[in-house]
């Protein structure tokens, strides 16, 4: 290999590498979690919302430890979920409700969403917001979204939502 067969060799490595970090640059959502959220549901106008990413595992653990917490499971890829988001940010902001935890439906193998439902004592619907309350040995939903039928809301999911959070936070 020549002289000049080299420099060609390295600059195309180097370009190469360039190309690959750039395109990792532009896909990591600068900001965190929050700004990922924000970047798969065109409702989310901005970082300032109460959504937080959690994982099966950590909401196992949450219901374990017999904690009283808020999740939503979805998937900005759902019909209805930007609705659903929107009006559920806008509810929460306004009950004062700092954290809602997120747990994106899509990534749930069928035996993960299986034990939810098991643990929810219920067959439910997504999207879905689920309200997880302290009890003696561990966390009950006694609200759940899901089980209401979104027609008889005349298909509004503020309409839905609103009696929803009402019934959670009395």
């Amino acid at each position: 290999m020549n002289k000049n067969e080299k420099r060609f060799t390295l600059i195309l490595v180097v370009v190469a590498f360039l190309a690959i970090v750039a395109v990792i640059l532009f896909n990591i959502p600068w900001g965190g979690d929050k700004a990922a959220i924000n970047k798969e549901y065109d409702s989310i106008e901005s970082n300032d919302h109460v959504f937080e990413t959690i994982t099966f595992e950590n909401l196992i653990k949450k219901i374990q430890n017999n904690e009283t917490f808020q999740v939503y499971v979805g998937s900005g890829e759902l019909p209805q979920a930007e609705t659903f988001v929107y009006v559920t940010n806008k509810l929460a902001k306004e009950r004062g409700i700092d954290t809602i935890y997120y747990l994106r439906y899509l990534d749930l193998s069928t035996s993960e969403w299986l034990e939810i439902q098991t643990l929810s004592s219920t067959e439910m619907s997504v999207p879905t917001l689920i309200y997880w309350v302290e009890d003696e040995t561990e966390s009950v939903p006694p609200f759940i979204s899901g089980l209401k039928n979104f027609e008889d809301y005349n298909h509004n999911w503020s309409i839905l939502l609103t009696e929803y959070f009402d019934e959670c936070y009395q």
